[in-house]
């Protein structure tokens, strides 16, 4: 099996938020597409941590940042 690199998948995010899950999806799905295997912490942190908690909000920043640094690619 091939191993893909990582794709780091950000998108806009405004008051929307079924366009905005909508566009961000797509943008992970063009990553794989093309190879990658992507990587989009607004679709997946928010189901499992909560913003309006500081320390949780914190590390969900510092997660990303993490996956960021390892990522291959920037979308």
């Amino acid at each position: 099996m091939k191993k893909r690199p990582l794709a780091y998948i950000t998108a806009p995010w405004g008051e929307n938020e079924f366009d905005n899950t909508e566009r961000a999806a797509k943008y992970c799905r063009e990553a794989y597409e093309a190879g990658f295997s992507p990587f989009c912490p607004i679709l997946i942190y928010p189901m499992f941590l909560r913003e309006d908690v500081a320390q949780e909000y914190n590390d969900m920043k510092d997660m990303a940042r993490e996956l960021l640094k390892r990522s291959t690619v920037l979308i």
